[in-house]
């Protein structure tokens, strides 16, 4: 599986342990911002000196990486909270583009065991070589706990599940005499909810303990004892028993200060109010009421919520947060919803902005820029891009906010537009070379919108392929839908205008099956299902057949509405493979 001398992973199932070089002496949580400036699910990251585990890998992650100059390779392991492309839509291309880089990766994947369909449909445009040295470490509803252990951390998995709605079941008194009452509650609760609530597919909330940080070494003791200096000094430090000179086993705290307990982080997502019953009752015993007398035995506590604003302004959940105490850290991550976190992206629309206010508008998917959960909960933070959060050493225990960027000035990034971007408009003379076929097509009936003109592996300021074509009351088409095209235009048109647009799609075409070309689909069809509802006509979609039987996979991940048209079937009937005047690869 290609993994490192120093990391042992057990088999699949079964907790994983890394075996680490040197101690680990700086630990701390960092909220960061991908996918959080369209309002998807917020991913975090906990970091070790030799571990780094990122918690959710939506769309655009390696855009984002690359504008933080952020190393995929370094991510030890990817935690995910749902198995849905929201949260796990950016994991192909991260494969793809360390696998283009020639860098090596030493991945391994944790979450619900619907997962495997992400990993069949990537199977379906990734080399066999490349998956099989990541490792795949998924679980059911009740998972072995903890899930990854080593000397440093332990991690714990919580599955929670969606509530049936309560007015349906009582409406089916049967139900609970019925041997198949289980299955009718389930038939319910999608009844009821549909796919507009984020689906009803288990969630995973992770639980962190970090290992207890041993006192200080007491020489003086050591030497009380008859412990010769030496060798025997630094097994007493690494927590070893020794014999001393007279015969007798010194144990290690017979010469260590009192200890440190170690941090708890516990990672929360609670999709929708549905959640909530099953994630006050599964997570119930790993609260820890920081205010109490016995705060001494379990140390710092710090919760990082990937739950929606709807779902943490919940009474219910607020109660929950104030069982763990006023001395608990709560992070909200999904404050950082809506906040500009591609700079470089953010910049260039203010240049074209500057240029053409009414083409280029500027869009703002935040709804309020006050944080209400400050006056209703203690220690409430909000979950700001790249907001970190000390857990070791002990001394800088707490929130850091110096790496949290701070916004361009706007007159700064006009100034700039004025002095390159229009002038080069001026200079360039376009009208003489328009083709005649569109010379006297007009704004109000056609507008393209390039959402992506760069090569395989998106970069700071270009992204994959994506081609948008609004034809206005005669619908929209997506020409090629590379990772986080639904991104592309939640920047473009905001967030209800690229909604709208998605809904207006009146067909997909995607030209080959190469990553970046169609990695984005899964999502936007997404989108466009939770938009129109599930009962929504499906849309024609147009590709290359190896794409179909990717969709198949993730339609186990996503409710998908789409009619199927091999893109090889357009040919004309001599150019059809095997025609012998062109020869077309599927």
């Amino acid at each position: 599986m290609g993994i490192k001398k120093d990391r042992v992973t057990a088999v699949r199932g079964k907790a994983t342990s890394l075996n680490v070089r040197s101690p680990n002496t700086c630990a701390h949580v960092q909220i960061l911002g991908a996918g959080g400036d369209i309002g998807g699910v917020p991913s975090a990251m906990l970091f070790f000196d030799h571990t780094r585990f990122v918690f959710n890998l939506p769309e655009g992650f390696q855009r984002y990486a690359a504008e933080n100059k952020f190393k995929l390779n370094k991510i030890s392991a990817a935690m995910f909270t749902r198995s849905s492309m929201e949260a796990a839509g950016g994991l192909p291309g991260m494969v793809l583009s360390v696998q283009d880089q020639e860098e090596t990766m030493e991945l391994a994947m944790y979450g619900h065991k619907r997962l495997h369909s992400l990993v069949d449909a990537m199977h379906t445009f990734i080399s066999s070589s490349h998956l099989d040295r990541i490792g795949k470490h998924f679980f059911g509803d009740t998972p072995l706990e903890p899930v990854f252990e080593d000397s440093v951390v332990s991690i714990r998995s919580v599955v929670i599940t969606a509530a049936p709605n309560p007015e349906s079941v009582k409406q089916s008194p049967s139900a609970a005499a019925n041997e198949n009452a289980e299955r009718e509650v389930k038939r319910q609760r999608a009844s009821y909810h549909g796919r507009d609530n984020s689906n009803l597919d288990p969630v995973v909330c992770y639980v962190a303990k970090l290992a207890d940080t041993p006192g200080k070494f007491m020489p003086e003791k050591a030497a009380a004892l008859n412990v010769p200096k030496g060798p025997k000094f630094a097994q007493l430090v690494r927590g070893e028993s020794v014999e001393a000179s007279d015969g007798t086993i010194v144990r290690p705290d017979q010469v260590l200060g009192p200890g440190v307990p170690g941090s708890t982080v516990i990672v929360v997502d609670c999709p929708t109010i549905g959640y909530l019953p099953s994630l006050l009752t599964k997570l119930a015993s790993f609260v820890i009421d920081s205010s109490s007398e016995s705060r001494e035995h379990s140390g710092t506590v710090c919760l990082v919520h990937l739950s929606p604003q709807q779902v943490v302004s919940d009474a219910q959940y607020v109660s929950w947060m104030k069982t763990f105490g006023d001395k608990a850290t709560h992070i909200m991550a999904s404050e950082c919803n809506g906040e500009t976190v591609l700079f470089s992206a953010a910049r260039l629309q203010r240049s074209l902005h500057a240029v053409d206010q009414d083409v280029f508008p500027l869009h703002s998917t935040r709804t309020s820029n006050t944080f209400p959960m400050s006056s209703q909960v203690p220690n409430c933070v909000p979950g700001r891009n790249r907001l970190k959060f000390h857990l070791r050493p002990v001394s800088r225990i707490g929130v850091d906010e110096s790496e949290v960027p701070i916004p361009t000035e706007d007159k700064a990034v006009t100034d700039e537009a004025f002095t390159q971007l229009l002038l080069k408009a001026q200079a360039t003379q376009i009208g003489s070379h328009i083709p005649a076929t569109i010379a006297n097509i007009s704004r109000s009936e056609c507008e393209i919108t390039l959402l992506g003109t760069g090569s395989s592996i998106p970069s700071k300021y270009r992204n994959v392929t994506g081609i948008y074509v609004n034809l206005f009351d005669a619908g929209g088409m997506m020409l090629d839908c590379g990772e986080d095209s639904y991104g592309q235009m939640v920047r473009r048109f905001g967030v209800e205008g690229a909604q709208r647009a998605i809904a207006g799609l009146k067909l997909i075409w995607v030209s080959h099956i190469h990553a970046d070309h169609h990695v984005g689909l899964a999502r936007l069809l997404a989108v466009r299902q939770h938009v129109l509802g599930p009962s929504c006509d499906p849309i024609l979609l147009v590709g290359p057949k190896p794409l179909r039987e990717v969709l198949q996979s993730l339609s186990k991940l996503e409710s998908l509405a789409y009619d199927w048209v091999d893109g090889i079937n357009l040919l004309n009937p001599s150019q059809q493979p095997g025609s012998g005047s062109l020869a077309l690869n599927s």
